[in-house]
């Protein structure tokens, strides 16, 4: 019977046998995917030896000979058959598993090296293999999930005249793809023709550069008729391409074109605008026609999606030092083990081979030389202590990490809601922790460089002044609106006109003629809103003045914005659907004020752009356009016209003139005026420094005639440039050509408003300590004005402002030795003030009598003098200083990097050194740096230097593309989710989506993360050192014969389970202040800065700690078990019973310090540690059962399970307790009496806290219980009443405690020292504890916790209201009492005053630093 009669006679199992085939084919097909990747790995294709890439069109067989790349994308870093091998090679890339992979291979010798079984190296190295494994899997699968589903898009190949659906994984180089709208670009394409005349197309980038504006790409004019399947069968060719690169703007190559009419074939340049890369997404374009240049991994997009540079972390290389350090000390204690396992051998062990046999090889007895028996216990020691290497350190490490990026992922306060935003239009923007290698290094920013547009500011941008022909139109922002009348243009719904609501002497009539024809535009929103504070402006356009109006023609010409608009079946444009598509935010405001004022841009083909002017339609020739770039900074355009729509543009050209348009830098344009315009570029100067001092962006708008003739000539010899490659010189001298002696129209001034909370984020990171950097490419006016509106400047009282403007050398020596020289002297006062100080503790006099001898010696200048004004607190003590440089001036200090500093007139400068460290010594020591014109380049220049120098973590925020050079640069990179693209969120370590969310990354989650990342370390080494040293000690007692003290249950799951979770718990659930607290006080952050919580010196302490705790749990518990026989004269004293009670000691005593070194309980803490301790005993407990004797238990791992009979005994339990007690005790009154002595910030933090919440317990017992005979009475007046409006509202929230008189500043004492403070802590600032964010969970944990809030703030709004009738005594109001509510309120009063003991001695140790 045939397989089919089968399954005709048995459905079920026919399902069962296609499900087998189904299975082995999907087997086969992954079995073939992955041999092709490996022969695609080791494969060299042909074209590497070539210098071009030649491709075919139309010509398979051509094309495979070439051995091109498949169009598979593929991210994983394995596949089925090497992911075994490959992640066991990457895993043992770390010492501490091949130091265990070599012990493993040690203990399985058949030698009897080692007391302890193979098992308990074998099972902790395969579970951390296999959870790193495992991890490394889940992310690979994802991956590969994520890979097959882009490799497994469908797209029309155009093959043999027909069309036909494939997958993107089968595209190939040379063949012909035609893609829909709405249709992503499968590969790198050549674009042939497309349903829009010229071949135009119409693009969205965002997977490139994260912009969604639409951008334009056209074919060439040769190719443009090849339109159907037919003539796309027959066209022939061959494209000489560069080779394969990540350079998305540039594309250079040639199109050998065999057309069937001609007998030649054309040479044709291609370039950028002729190419559709992948990635790209089709927009208002039906459908595209293209040859597949580059595919798979060559295309442009897969080559910058290149791995990025791993940034190792600073706790990363210490830990690399501590376990090699880790290591020679085991090297030590093995070398003086086996040298007393020598001794005793020789000298003792010789006459008990009975009892110890010397060496066991294959069951044969051999009797060593005492030297060879030191080796053979070297060994065996390297064995035993293995624990003292860290096995599961780094896994532990990632497990953390990456739970503290999950937590400021799901941290709600960092989450940005847009206005109108909702649900389905894509929710808030999150912070997003894309690396998770990082956390800790949040906790110990030092530096902060910061981009200015769009991450300082909003990046949306709003048109606001303008300069034309001399005059000044629009008013300071910065003034108020009620100060002048102002005149409101914007679009009206039911009429399509601009209209203008003028102040009360303005004509309403006075815009009427700036109409839009009805068919054109109808919009009222806010793109179209538009505010105009100057009504002359507005007459000289009713006046059409020629300067005025050239002036917008050029805003509404000079550009690349594309309109959009949906038409009716008249082909007019729909009422409100007109917008423009950007691709920055300034091009957007410069056509939104162009279209208020009557000059609409409402199309653009490649030939021709559209304005509305009035109510009438013209149209220009786009004769030539110069793009815009980072060297250039200018754009212009070629026009001829303006032509009407009824025109016969071929007979009208040449009556048209030809202008050219060109907008950019003041500077570059300034440089290409023709002469005689000194006067006018002089008062656009002046204008353009008044719109910087605004904070304005600002841009020149000049034109230039042009002559037909010279316009031809031109456009050859720059078609020929282009299509020459490698040729960019001879491109810039053309451009420059085209654009010399123009004439200024005028410029623009454009707002960009600050975000919000900006000031205050700038505040809280200069009290964290943290240097902030501005590093923008805006004028110099421009970066100050900010920079006062961010309060980083301030006025000249409080701080000295030294520029930096030139490009002279031997200038910014001067200056920048003139304001080191004032640094110095800074300092030096600073210095003698605190010395006198000092001395002045112990001779009241010597102050007066140093600040006499200063003041009688004089201070020249440069004289070194001190002044009495300058010891005594004067101006130049505490004064700030910020530099601003400009890019010019740091262009000169890197080209003279090398070149050593002149010789100052003072003894300041007695070193040699270059003009680059000299700048980084001033700028490293000013409160200020801002650099304004720095290209991104200089941007990543400078953050190098400054990480170089200081060796100081160091942190780049920024916005757009021209900061990702420097996000990349520093050790931590964050990127701003604004309006400039995702490029710099797509390369950045963090992402975020307004600035001052820094202040939360930074003060809060780098703290805690920090904070819990060193204590995690501390308690791990900690806990392995006590563990392992019992060994150590045990070796005394056993004739030095590497005996274990513990049994092999007890080795294998130490690690893994009776203090595993601990740990875990510790290092993310704890923190030592609330989030009230890291907010409110930068200066706790300074301890991650100092790296005081965890360094060599605080590692070397916890060894100390582990080593104090092994020596007390072993020598007590030795002590009490020698020789002890319980009541009944039964032998306790035996081996089994002595590890037993070290065992369960020693999971005492680590969890009990688990206990002690944890600040914040939370429910998973507790479950933690107890259930660690209970797992110890459940688990010994059962290995003590009888039917576990001769189980694998007692085969692998030897006898335990001794546990029960010990807990019977009284010993026991007195064991234990001496031994907490020895080891618990000296640890409290150690942290006590440094707490009570020498308080840290954070102590005193964590006092107040307690305190606060203690008299927020009181007061709510003291008025539930004064409350009770109060309410017996009945009153005649109710005083609640008579309180002003809003107290009831302040006191349901909880603001009284915002009163500054809740705590008096008296003058307290602090400790025995009896240190006084007479200052306390503002408490105009509330600073309860902040739980709305709980890290246990991540999430807001809203219903219970509301209802907890609600219940605390009616007991405080008691406690309040209790206050205020003793108030109303004095006023004469009715009042009652009683002698419990007096006492009550006077406990409450000492509770206060204790509180405010603390609060002052935080505010003395926050002027001492």
């Amino acid at each position: 019977m045939s397989i089919n009669d089968y399954w005709e006679s048995d459905n079920e199992r026919g399902e069962q046998w296609g499900q087998v085939l189904s299975w082995k084919t999907s087997v086969f097909i992954h079995f073939e995917e992955a041999i092709e990747e490996i022969y695609e790995e080791f494969s060299t294709s042909p074209e590497e030896t070539e210098e071009n890439r030649t491709l075919y069109i139309n010509d398979i067989d051509a094309n495979k000979r070439k051995k091109f790349a498949r169009n598979v994308i593929k991210t994983t870093k394995y596949n089925a058959f090497t992911f075994l091998p490959i992640n066991l090679f990457e895993q043992f890339k770390r010492v501490a598993n091949v130091y265990f992979l070599i012990l493993l291979i040690m203990q399985l010798l058949p030698i009897n090296l080692s007391s302890i079984s193979a098992v308990t190296t074998i099972v902790p190295l395969v579970v951390v293999l296999a959870v790193t494994a495992v991890k490394d899997a889940i992310d690979d699968i994802r991956r590969k999930r994520n890979d097959s589903k882009v490799n497994n898009r469908s797209t029309t190949l155009v093959e043999g005249g027909v069309t036909q659906s494939v997958k993107w994984k089968k595209v190939k180089v040379g063949d012909i793809i035609k893609l829909e709208n709405d249709e992503f670009v499968p590969a790198d394409m050549m674009i042939l023709s497309s349903s829009e005349p010229h071949a135009v197309c119409f693009i969205e980038t965002a997977e490139l550069d994260g912009e969604t504006n639409l951008k334009m790409r056209q074919g060439l004019k040769e190719t443009e008729h090849v339109t159907d399947t037919h003539m796309l069968n027959k066209i022939q060719g061959k494209i000489v391409c560069e080779k394969p690169n990540n350079n998305l703007n540039d594309f250079q190559g040639e199109l050998h074109l065999q057309l069937p009419s001609r007998d030649h074939a054309d040479v044709l340049q291609l370039t950028n605008n002729n190419i559709l890369l992948r990635g790209c997404r089709m927009r208002n374009t039906p459908w595209v026609c293209g040859v597949v240049v580059f595919s798979g991994k060559e295309t442009k997009l897969v080559q910058n999606s290149g791995k990025v540079a791993f940034k190792r972390t600073h706790l990363d290389k210490l830990l690399n030092i501590l376990v090699l350090t880790i290591f020679a000390f085991l090297f030590l204690l093995c070398l003086i083990a086996s040298g007393c396992a020598a001794l005793w051998e020789q000298n003792v062990g010789q006459s008990s081979g009975a009892y110890l046999a010397p060496v066991v090889i294959m069951d044969r007895v051999y009797n060593v030389h005492p030297a060879a028996y030191m080796g053979l216990s070297f060994i065996a020691y390297v064995i035993l202590l293995n624990t003292v290497v860290p096995i599961s350190l780094y896994v532990t490490v990632e497990v953390i990490r990456l739970g503290l990026s999950l937590f400021i992922d799901w941290d709600q306060k960092m989450w940005y809601y847009e206005a109108g935003s909702t649900a389905s239009s894509g929710g808030p923007r999150k912070a997003k922790a894309r690396t998770t290698t990082l956390n800790e290094e949040l906790g110990q920013v030092k530096y902060v460089f910061s981009d200015k547009t769009g991450t300082l500011t909003q990046n949306k941008m709003v048109f606001k002044m303008c300069s034309v022909g001399g005059s000044v139109f629009g008013q300071s922002p910065h003034l108020q609106q009620s100060d002048t009348e102002f005149t409101k243009v914007e679009y009206i719904d039911d009429e399509s006109r601009l209209t203008s609501s003028v102040g009360t002497s303005t004509n309403q009539s006075q815009l009427s003629s700036l109409c839009l024809p009805e068919h054109r535009f109808q919009q009222k929103s806010e793109d179209t809103d538009f505010r105009w504070r100057d009504r002359s402006l507005a007459s000289k356009i009713e006046s059409e003045d020629e300067v005025v109006k050239e002036f917008f023609t050029s805003l509404a010409l000079c550009h690349t914005v594309l309109p959009e608009a949906d038409t009716d079946s008249d082909q007019k444009i729909i009422p409100g659907s007109l917008k423009y598509q950007a691709q920055s935010p300034d091009e957007a405001a410069l056509l939104t004020a162009a279209r208020a004022f009557g000059f609409t841009f409402t199309a653009r083909t490649p030939e021709e752009m559209e304005v509305c002017v009035k109510d009438e339609v013209e149209f220009y020739q786009l004769l030539a356009f110069v793009d815009f770039n980072n060297d250039r900074k200018r754009m212009s355009v070629v026009v001829r016209g303006p032509f009407k729509p009824d025109e016969d543009v071929e007979k009208e050209q040449k009556n048209k003139a030809i202008t050219l348009y060109c907008k950019g830098a003041d500077n570059l344009i300034f440089d290409r005026l023709a002469p005689g315009q000194q006067f006018l570029k002089d008062l656009t100067d002046k204008h353009l420094e008044m719109f910087a001092s605004e904070g304005l962006r600002t841009l020149v708008v000049a034109k230039k005639p042009i002559e037909h003739k010279f316009l031809e000539d031109w456009l050859k010899r720059y078609d020929r440039a282009n299509k020459s490659p490698y040729n960019d010189d001879a491109i810039e001298e053309l451009e420059e050509e085209l654009e010399g002696g123009m004439v200024l129209l005028g410029a623009t001034a454009i707002e960009d408003k600050l975000q919000d909370h900006v000031a205050e984020t700038i505040e809280a990171i200069h009290q964290a300590h943290i240097k902030l950097w501005v590093l923008t490419g805006d004028k110099l006016e421009t970066a100050m004005n900010i920079g006062y509106s961010c309060k980083m400047l301030q006025n000249e009282d409080e701080m000295e402002v030294c520029v930096i403007d030139s490009d002279d050398p031997s200038v910014i020596t001067e200056e920048l030795l003139r304001i080191e020289q004032l640094l110095l002297d800074r300092d030096r006062q600073e210095t003698m003030l605190h010395d006198n100080t000092d001395r002045g503790h112990k001779d009241p006099n010597a102050v007066s009598r140093i600040q006499r001898g200063a003041s009688e010696d004089g201070g020249g200048e440069g004289g070194g003098g001190v002044s009495s004004q300058d010891l005594g607190g004067g101006s130049n003590k505490n004064r700030a200083y910020a530099v601003i440089i400009t890019g010019a001036a740091l262009m000169v200090i890197e080209q003279l990097s090398e070149k050593k500093g002149k010789k100052h007139a003072t003894d300041n400068w007695e070193h040699k050194a270059t003009l680059k460290e000299v700048f980084l010594d001033v700028g490293c020591k000013c409160h200020t740096v801002i650099c304004s014109r720095v290209t991104p380049g200089q941007k990543a220049l400078i953050v190098e230097w400054v990480k170089e120098r200081e060796n100081a973590i160091t942190l780049s925020i920024g916005d757009g593309a021209n900061d990702v050079s420097m996000i990349k640069k520093a050790h931590i990179g964050v990127g701003v989710e604004g309006n400039e693209g995702m490029q710099a969120v797509l390369n950045s370590d963090y992402s975020i989506a307004q600035f001052h969310y820094l202040k939360r990354l930074l003060l809060l989650h780098g703290h805690w993360s920090y904070h819990r990342m060193s204590f995690f370390l501390r308690y791990f080494f900690y806990k392995n050192f006590a563990f392992s040293l019992l060994q150590f000690w045990f070796a005394m007692y056993c004739g030095f014969s590497a005996q274990s003290v513990y049994d092999g249950v007890f080795i294998t799951l130490y690690n893994m389970l009776y203090t595993a979770l601990p740990v875990i718990a510790i290092g993310l659930f704890d923190k030592d202040v609330g989030s009230k607290y890291c907010m409110t006080f930068p200066q706790i952050y300074c301890v991650g800065q100092e790296d005081k919580l965890f360094n060599k010196f605080v590692f070397f302490q916890s060894v100390l700690h582990g080593t104090w705790h092994s020596i007390v749990v072993f020598f007590v518990t030795v002590g009490l078990y020698s020789n002890y026989t319980d009541s009944a004269g039964l032998d306790h004293s035996d081996y089994y019973s002595f590890i037993a009670a070290i065992q369960s000691n020693l999971v005492l005593v680590v969890n009990l310090q688990a206990i002690l070194d944890t600040k914040n309980w939370t429910v998973v803490n507790n479950v933690f540690i107890w259930g660690s301790v209970a797992s110890f005993f459940i688990v010994q407990l059962i290995c003590g059962l009888p039917q576990f004797a001769d189980s694998f238990i007692y085969d692998w791992f030897g006898q335990s399970g001794s546990l029960l009979a010990v807990l019977l005994t009284a010993n026991y339990w007195f064991t234990a307790l001496l031994t907490v007690a020895l080891c618990i005790l000296p640890v409290v009154a150690l942290r006590t009496v440094e707490i009570d002595l020498r308080p840290s910030y954070i102590d005193l933090m964590r006092i107040i806290s307690k305190k606060k919440r203690a008299i927020t317990r009181q007061s709510g017992i003291s008025d539930r219980r004064s409350a009770r005979p109060v309410s017996r009475r009945r009153r005649t007046s109710s005083y609640a009443f008579s309180h002003s409006e809003g107290f009831g509202k302040m006191v349901s929230k909880g603001s009284y405690l915002e009163d500054p008189k809740e705590y008096d500043s008296s003058r307290v004492h602090i400790g025995s020292r009896g240190r006084s403070a007479s200052r306390v802590l503002p408490t105009h600032q509330a600073i309860d504890e902040d739980e709305s964010f709980e890290m246990s969970g991540g999430q807001n944990q809203k219903p219970k916790r509301e209802s907890r809030e609600q219940s605390q703030n009616s007991s405080e709004s008691r406690s309040r209201n209790k206050s205020e009738d003793e108030r109303g005594d004095e006023l004469g109001q009715p009042k009652t009492r009683d002698k419990s509510a007096e006492n009550s309120r006077r406990k409450t009063s000492r509770e206060r005053r204790r509180s405010s003991s603390s609060e002052s001695a935080v505010r003395t140790l926050e002027d001492k630093n």
